[in-house]
């Protein structure tokens, strides 16, 4: 605020140039700092718009290396980011298809893939706020071009806990559900093979656990399927005929192929006779997993070959007794016949009369005897 001190500044400076008092200067001092402040928020943010876009870039470039349909959709439902897949399958590209509503889009686009894999459970998501997933068929294929997708939908949570946006994936699984059902049939006509054999069919584990048990089984031993799956021998027979299970399972798996042997088991009250063969169960690595023994119950057939053999011993007894009966009847009637001629020619006080009777009524004695 002196201006002597002020005329002389300016006697100094050379010529053209300003001076100013504080005043100024920190006027000028701040708005140099201001625009400072400003370079420097302007470079932060287009820093932070670069990084933006190239997390953006990064982004789609991981979306469409994905091989299923993925969309992002906002909470009105409106397309935000499709992937490569999309653009494959629908013929649309991005910037198309970006900000159009979902279903407003694919109810007038013509595309060769089924409209089963563009169903969305878009609102179920909106409405629950958790994930859903759901397997949609194209039930007006035929049978031999059926198609079937399993479409997923996620959401995304914003910082107030609010669903910002869902992405929605579609997969097709139509190989998968194939498989699935071929592997079902496979099950199902395995327990109809098993179920009809007119056996014992059992299959265990390395532990010895009932695994697979068929209705003949069941008949045999009075116990139920349900009641046997899961239990050892030990937990369902005597202690005799549990032990002699274990052991034929055990020299099975042991020897690694199949195994014959006749086995007198008691189950129940009642002692059976039983075939059975066993053979080694291999995954598909070749490591044994488990035991399969299919039993034929011979008791009935063993009892009926003892009678048999008792029958025929029986008739080779009568055959026998036939034959002798038919050698000594021979001179049997030779003897008869010569007796009664004697007695014939015989006085009646001959002393020897009494004895040609004896030896006739001796005779035909025998002869009845031969007879019965």
């Amino acid at each position: 605020g002196q201006d002597d001190l002020l005329a002389r500044v300016h006697h100094l400076v050379p010529s053209g140039v300003r001076v100013m008092d504080h005043i100024m200067a920190r006027v000028f001092w701040d708005l140099e700092k201001v625009s400072r402040n400003l370079r420097e928020e302007l470079k932060a943010k287009t820093d932070l718009q670069n990084r933006m876009e190239r997390d953006r870039t990064e982004l789609q470039r991981i979306l469409d290396t994905i091989p299923e349909i993925v969309v992002v959709l906002d909470r009105e439902g409106r397309i935000e980011r499709v992937n490569e897949r999309f653009q494959q399958v629908t013929g649309k590209t991005r910037d198309e298809v970006r900000g159009l509503p979902w279903n407003d889009l694919f109810a007038s686009v013509e595309i060769d893939v089924p409209s089963a894999a563009f169903i969305s459970p878009f609102a179920t998501v909106m409405q629950t706020g958790n994930p859903v997933t759901v397997v949609y068929s194209d039930e007006g294929a035929a049978s031999e071009t059926e198609r079937h997708f399993q479409v997923t939908a996620n959401p995304i949570f914003g910082d107030g806990g609010q669903i910002v946006s869902v992405v929605q994936t579609s997969r097709e699984i139509t190989e998968q559900v194939q498989m699935k059902r071929e592997t079902e049939e496979s099950a199902r006509r395995f327990q109809q093979i098993v179920d009809s054999v007119h056996g014992l069919v059992t299959i265990k584990d390395l532990e010895g656990r009932y695994l697979v048990v068929n209705p003949w089984t069941e008949q045999v031993t009075g116990i139920p399927r349900a009641q046997m799956i899961g239990k050892t021998a030990a937990d369902l027979f005597p202690r005799e005929t549990a032990d002699l299970i274990q052991r034929l399972d055990q020299e099975t798996l042991a020897k690694g192929s199949r195994h014959v042997s006749d086995e007198v088991v008691k189950i129940g009250e009642k002692e059976r006779v039983l075939v059975s063969e066993r053979l080694p169960l291999k995954n598909y690595k070749g490591e044994i997993v488990g035991v399969c023994c299919v039993s034929q119950d011979q008791t009935r057939r063993r009892q009926l070959h003892r009678e048999l053999i008792q029958s025929e011993r029986l008739a080779a007894v009568g055959k026998l007794a036939a034959g002798v009966a038919h050698e000594i009847n021979n001179p049997l009637s030779g003897i008869l016949a010569f007796a009664q001629d004697l007695l014939l020619e015989a006085d009646p006080d001959n002393p020897a009369r009494e004895d040609y009777e004896l030896i006739v009524n001796e005779t035909l004695r025998c002869r009845r005897i031969v007879q019965d």
